[in-house]
């Protein structure tokens, strides 16, 4: 007992039962195993560059790398403004503080970047300054006293102040750029690509990758309850390899409640009945999220 109170007495149970999943991620190979679901989602198969526009920049993304942009300095996530002589980059984290989680009740995996260039700076009235920015024909990649008397610092809010006439005085930037990408399991989009969703004062960017490299393997419920009894066939799903039989030549590799785990190649994902020929030919003659049970006739 922790204390009493009045009449309320208060208890502290300490137990495994209320425990968060416990979940390893291996960077170096981009892996992460998740214990409740017993599965490794391997995102090294997203690894390889990819390209978000937004506006007039475009983020370069290297969920395993580093993106191919010298400016980037081996960034994961990186912004790329501008062209020729006028392109400024801007690192929104490194693969080195990536850290990775799997979020059961959204069902995705979650990948955030740290590490990132210093945030830029924001006005007195909370605008982004906007870098770089044109001021009497002359670009500017920081804030600037010039075409002030009072020594002020000052900066541009949009790309070009001698158009625009929009600016704030400069307050100190805070903090390190940083990114999160949400992997949603998506089967119909196969490879996916990323989407912004969202930036936060030129300091934080969030993506939406809508993908199959996320799926976990598909499990059905595997108790039956009828007529006030539990049927409970949970010891007769393997999560290793399939129970298998041959009738007349033909090979079968049968799973219950979840896809079959290795046995058989060419299987689909999400398979739970297989066979294989006696001529080598392979069909799957069922998949596991059209599983259905029932109790007839004992």
């Amino acid at each position: 007992m922790l204390r009493l109170q009045q009449c309320v007495y208060l208890f502290e149970w300490a137990t495994p039962l209320v425990c968060s999943d416990a979940t390893h991620t291996d960077t170096s190979g981009c892996q992460l195993t998740d214990s409740q679901l017993q599965f490794t989602f391997d995102l090294s198969i997203l690894s390889g560059q990819v390209q978000v526009p937004v506006n007039s920049s475009i983020y370069h993304i290297n969920v395993c790398g580093s993106v191919t942009e010298p400016a980037c300095k081996q960034s994961a996530v990186c912004r790329v403004s501008g062209s020729g002589s006028d392109q400024s980059a801007s690192s929104f984290g490194i693969s080195k503080a990536m850290t990775m989680d799997f979020k059961h009740d959204e069902e995705a995996v979650l990948m955030q970047y740290g590490g990132g260039d210093p945030c830029p700076p924001v006005t007195d009235g909370g605008d982004v300054c906007l870098f770089p920015f044109t001021f009497m024909k002359k670009l500017y990649t920081e804030c600037t006293k010039d075409g002030r008397s009072d020594g002020r610092m000052w900066c541009a809010t949009t790309a070009n102040y001698d158009t625009d006439k929009k600016w704030g005085f400069c307050n100190a930037a805070s903090g390190k750029r940083q990114s999160s990408i949400l992997f949603s399991c998506d089967q119909s989009e196969g490879h996916g690509s990323p989407k912004l969703l969202s930036e936060t004062a030129g300091c934080s960017a969030t993506f939406q990758w809508r993908t199959s490299a996320v799926c976990p393997p598909v499990k059905m419920e595997c108790k039956l309850v009828s007529q006030h009894q539990t049927f409970d066939l949970r010891t007769l799903s393997s999560l290793t390899e399939p129970w298998r039989f041959s009738h007349h030549g033909d090979s079968y590799y049968i799973n219950l409640c979840q896809g079959i785990h290795g046995g058989l190649t060419g299987c689909p994902e999400g398979a739970t009945v297989c066979r294989r020929t006696a001529a080598g030919a392979t069909h799957t003659l069922g998949k596991v999220y059209t599983q259905q049970m029932t109790y007839t006739g004992g």
